[in-house]
């Protein structure tokens, strides 16, 4: 007889145990997770600085309710445009100018605004982070020799430059 009082009391813990987990597992509010999609792996946007199309989509792992509101954020540097939902997870940032070149960006995404339909909440603070493309020295290329012997260089950038603000920051060196 013991031995089922001793069941049934170790049954009865048991049971309460796993509901009082189950009802924290119901309370606990779930984080979204969310992503940039125009961005490759080092964090640089796979727009070309300076193109028409500038376009940022960011991908939630849920669906949102978006209650007709346009998604919500804020960049550091400002960026002037408009939010748009492409679908229940895709939302997309259209800027109104190109984004600048070889510039770092930071995307705080409206917490309180965001919430998707299951009601999950973006984590607190978070931040994402890209940049354009940085301005890369493509090609070197000798074009002619002036009259006192010195090599004329022909520089080539994957972005326009100014040609004064290169000649301001180009050194040259005599090895001879």
């Amino acid at each position: 007889m013991r031995f089922w009082i001793a069941l049934l009391v170790l049954a009865a813990v048991n049971l309460a145990g796993w509901m009082i987990d189950w009802r924290s597992v119901l309370h606990r509010q779930a984080e979204l997770a969310v992503a940039l999609i125009d961005v490759d792996e080092d964090g640089e946007v796979m727009l070309s600085a300076g193109s028409t199309g500038s376009e940022l989509r960011v991908r939630f792992d849920h669906a949102m309710a978006t209650n007709g509101e346009a998604a919500a954020g804020n960049f550091i540097p400002a960026l002037s445009g408009r939010w748009r939902w492409d679908d229940e997870r895709t939302a997309v940032f259209h800027a109104d100018a190109p984004l600048a070149a070889a510039t770092c960006y930071n995307l705080t995404l409206d917490r309180d605004r965001l919430v998707a339909t299951d009601g999950a909440r973006l984590p607190a603070g978070m931040a994402l982070r890209f940049h354009t493309e940085a301005l890369r020295l493509g090609e070197v290329r000798s074009v002619d020799r002036g009259d006192d012997g010195r090599e004329i260089l022909e520089l080539a950038f994957n972005q326009t430059v100014i040609p004064q603000e290169v000649q301001q920051r180009v050194r040259t060196l005599d090895y001879f």
